[in-house]
């Protein structure tokens, strides 16, 4: 089951998500699948709570049980170019790879997301 942390990431809760980690509750706990509150932020889209966990430690390079994915390669995959901004300009590895080996970048050239192809070849470019 998810824990509370986990749920508030999911649904956008900010400051549920903020008195939880405030309270003890561990910013980068592992659901059963090794995904973090983080992963579920970035899988809903929800920007504000992924800013705030990250400001609150948690691991922007954790990787998911299935394919050792990263927040970043999740972002990439749902075309959400807001949540890659934000990741990004938070420290999360352009060129980190998942299991495979494959990049954020190699996912959304293989799905057609250019915005976020553009985005991504950018940072590297500053890098």
């Amino acid at each position: 089951g998810a824990a509370p942390l986990h749920l508030a990431s999911m649904y956008g809760h900010v400051e549920v998500a903020r008195v939880l980690v405030e309270s003890g509750g561990d910013v980068n706990a592992q659901a059963q699948d090794r995904q973090t509150p983080l992963h579920c932020a970035v899988h809903k889209g929800r920007v504000e709570v992924a800013q705030l966990l990250v400001q609150l430690g948690a691991d922007l390079s954790a990787r998911t049980e299935d394919g050792g994915i990263a927040p970043l390669h999740l972002a990439a995959f749902e075309d959400d170019v807001e949540m890659v901004i934000a990741l990004v300009d938070l420290g999360a590895d352009v060129t980190g790879k998942a299991e495979d080996g494959v990049t954020p970048l190699h996912v959304a050239a293989k799905l057609g997301h250019t915005q976020i192809v553009l985005v991504l070849v950018q940072r590297l470019l500053v890098q």
